[in-house]
C-alpha cells in the first residue's frame, strides 16, 4: 500500500494511469469545521487499469482524500459517479460527477490497495533509490593463463557467522550452533564470551 502522499501534479498524475477516475464512485464525503477553517474527507472507489489475479474479483479500492482549508464543497447525492483531481498552484479543485466539486488550499490522498504493488507506480523505483550498477564478469583462470597465482582471487572473502540467541533460547541452544558451525564464534560481549 502505498503512503499518504500530498495531492500536487506529479503524484495526480502518477495515480491517474493505474486508476480510472472517470468511472469512480463516492463512497464517503464529510465536510468539518475545524476552528475557522473546513476541512473535508473523501472517499473514492476508483477501478483499477492494470491486471490483477482475484478470485472473486473483489471491490475496486478506496481512495482516501483529506483536504484542508475548504473554501467551495458542492455536492449532488444523486449523481455520485465520477471524479477529477486538479490540483494548481492556488489549490486543489476535485469535481465529483457532472456538477459536484470541492476547493481547497491543500491536501494528502492514500490509496488503500493492496495490489498496489502490481501498478505501474508501484514497481518503479521511489525517486532517489539506489539502482544496482553491473557487475563485471568474474575472471575465470585458464591452463594458458600467464598471470602469476598470486594475482587472482576466485571469490571473495566472507567472515565466518556469528552466533547469537534469541532472549527465551535456554543456554545450551546458543553453543551447539556454535561447535556445530566450522568457523563460527560467539558475538563478543554477549553471555560474558570474549
Amino acid at each position: 500500500m502505498p503512503p499518504f502522499c500530498r495531492l500536487t501534479r506529479q503524484t495526480v498524475d502518477d495515480l491517474v494511469p493505474d486508476y480510472d477516475l472517470a468511472t469512480a464512485t463516492v463512497r464517503r464525503l464529510r465536510v468539518e469545521r475545524a476552528g475557522t477553517r473546513l476541512t473535508a474527507f473523501l472517499q473514492l472507489l476508483a477501478p483499477r487499469r492494470y491486471a490483477v489475479d482475484e478470485s472473486p474479483p473483489e471491490r475496486p479500492p478506496p481512495l482516501k482524500v483529506a483536504l484542508e482549508g475548504v473554501t467551495d464543497a458542492v455536492f449532488d447525492l444523486s449523481d455520485t459517479r465520477g471524479a477529477a483531481l486538479d490540483p494548481g498552484v492556488g489549490g486543489i479543485e476535485i469535481s465529483l460527477g457532472s456538477g459536484g466539486r470541492l476547493r481547497a488550499a491543500g491536501g494528502e490522498y492514500c490509496l488503500d490497495d493492496r495490489s498496489w504493488h502490481l501498478s505501474a507506480a508501484g514497481r518503479r523505483p521511489p525517486a532517489g533509490a539506489l539502482t544496482p550498477s553491473p557487475r563485471p564478469a568474474p575472471a575465470r583462470r585458464t591452463a594458458d593463463d600467464s598471470r602469476p597465482p598470486d594475482t587472482w582471487v576466485p571469490t571473495p572473502v566472507l567472515p565466518p557467522p556469528s552466533c547469537t540467541r534469541h532472549a527465551g533460547a535456554p543456554l545450551g541452544a546458543l553453543h551447539r550452533p556454535c561447535r556445530s558451525c566450522p568457523g563460527a564464534r560467539p558475538v563478543p560481549g554477549f553471555l560474558g564470551s570474549g
